[in-house]
């Protein structure tokens, strides 16, 4: 029996002794990720205050608080209109879903203006908007969901006016009192859309949907204000469409800016048209002229992407990554420095807003810091930050695209100046200055002047390099075939072609007379 007593009581002895070692070793583990933790969250937070002290001695700002456009009273903001201010009006249920307070509001700025966004035309093309298909396309509407709407039911029972130009803007006229709401509200002196920026990477933004229907609106009335011959009608459509984009002007989200480089590009358009066909007078001209010369995109895209950074920076640590799994915040700090280094090192030393330049050789040839980065895609210290910059890292292109498209109108209109007054156009374009421009535009893809040359129709051929940085002579995308109207939800301008398997130079020209 002692026996027994003692075999129990040693067996009970080695458990318990097991026990404390599990235990102890359980603890000296604990300790040590404890240790190791705290160890990273040091490491972290040490990288993330040495980046910021150095990027702030050059003068960055870092702080997303320090981009937030300040509050402006509702009757000076153009976003406080009664057809938009609904669109920021809204809570969120307990389940986070969000809710309207005005559900009719919403309901009416969708059904608003589904038909002019498909009208075709690219004057990259060469192609001149098709007001007949798409008139052809409406009067034989077989669309029921289109049919249903108020302004096209009431349009269809009446009879057609003269020209398929007259009866579409006929159409339009039923919503005259939208559009008059919104020529009032681009003179107020502020926009301010109420974005809740504090959602960082996530907020909301209804308004650049709607904005680029608008501008689709405006575009089409352009072009028929110009097909039956109303040019200053023409000019304020054209003059709304670039108010609308600088109501963009000073967010710092990128997909705002995006969203206004977009919109600069479709209000050119009637520009081209109507100086293909020459209808513009001179003094519209020299007004189109000076909106353009004006606009310093790569100017207010730096600004754009400098916010993007600091919101980036600040959603870093509270991203799914490291809120879900808990991992140290030293790592989100270490993606926090090597986000804003390499953002700093890669993404703005290609925009030089004093000489407009959007210089796509840098995007083309990344800096050491960028391709280390690269290499250190799979460190949790880089792997987060590193998600983050593709989006950013591709602007420079986009942006060198759409100031040359600022140059290239800027620069055309004073060579229709110029013929206007001299009978021709001139065989250099450093002819137009003083007189017809102050300084001309330089190629924004590397600050070379822009190429130009008279052609042997009377006309001229004006071009950028392009993104390759490769002097095509002029070439460009061929034409794509016209597809009949589709106006099942597409709102802005059609597709183009798919891309050549090099990018070709981005061209200004016209038709043979």
């Amino acid at each position: 029996m002692k026996g027994v007593r003692l075999s129990g009581d040693g067996t009970f002895g080695i458990r318990r002794r097991w026990l404390n070692q599990f235990v102890l070793t359980l603890a000296a583990l604990a300790a040590l990720l404890a240790l190791a933790v705290g160890i990273e969250n040091y490491r972290g937070k040490r990288a993330w205050e040495k980046c910021r002290r150095e990027l702030e001695a050059k003068g960055e700002r870092l702080d997303w608080q320090a981009f937030v456009p300040p509050l402006v009273p509702d009757d000076q903001n153009f976003a406080m209109t009664p057809l938009l201010a609904p669109l920021f009006d809204y809570t969120r249920n307990v389940e986070g879903r969000l809710v309207h307070r005005d559900t009719n509001a919403i309901a009416r700025l969708d059904k608003l203006f589904v038909w002019p966004g498909y009208l075709g035309g690219n004057w990259r093309r060469i192609e001149f908007a098709d007001l007949e298909s798409l008139h052809t396309f409406l009067r034989e509407l077989t669309n029921e969901k289109l049919r249903q709407d108020p302004a096209i039911a009431a349009w269809l029972v009446t009879p057609p006016a003269a020209s398929p130009a007259e009866d579409l803007l006929a159409l339009l006229h039923q919503n005259d009192a939208e559009l008059a709401e919104l020529r009032a509200a681009l003179h107020r002196p502020h926009a301010r859309f109420n974005i809740h920026y504090e959602q960082s990477l996530h907020p909301l933004v209804p308004h650049l949907a709607t904005l680029k229907k608008f501008t689709s609106v405006f575009r089409f009335k352009a072009l028929a204000e110009l097909a039956i011959g109303n040019t200053q009608a023409a000019l304020d459509d054209t003059l709304a469409m670039l108010a609308l984009s600088e109501t963009l002007q000073g967010e710092p989200l990128l997909i705002s800016g995006l969203v206004r480089l977009a919109i600069v590009q479709i209000a050119t358009q009637p520009v081209w048209e109507g100086l293909a066909r020459r209808q513009w007078s001179a003094e519209q001209i020299a007004t189109l002229q000076s909106r353009f010369e004006q606009s310093n995109l790569v100017e207010d895209m730096a600004w754009t992407l400098r916010g993007e950074r600091a919101f980036c920076i600040q959603a870093l640590p509270r991203s799914e990554p490291f809120d879900m799994f808990c991992w140290p915040s030293g790592w989100a700090r270490q993606n926090q420095a090597a986000f804003a280094r390499t953002f700093q090192a890669y993404v703005l030393p290609p925009l030089d807003p004093t000489s407009r330049v959007a210089d796509v050789r840098v995007s083309r040839e990344p800096p050491q810091e960028f391709e280390g980065l690269q290499d250190k895609r799979s460190s949790p210290y880089t792997l987060f930050g590193y998600a983050l910059l593709p989006n950013a890292a591709r602007c420079a292109g986009k942006i060198a695209q759409a100031q040359a498209v600022v140059n290239l109108a800027a620069t055309a209109c004073a060579l229709e100046r110029y013929r206007l007054a001299r009978g021709d156009y001139p065989e250099r374009l450093e002819q137009l200055a003083p007189e017809f421009m102050k300084v001309v535009p330089n190629d924004p893809v590397n600050g070379q002047p822009l190429k130009y040359r008279c052609t042997d129709s009377g006309r001229f051929l004006l071009y950028s390099v392009g993104s390759d940085l490769t002097d095509d002579g002029g070439a460009m995308r061929e034409p794509q075939s016209r597809q009949p109207p589709n106006l099942s939800g597409i709102i802005g301008e059609p597709e183009g072609p798919a891309p050549p398997s090099r990018p070709l130079d981005w061209v200004w020209q016209y038709p043979p007379k």
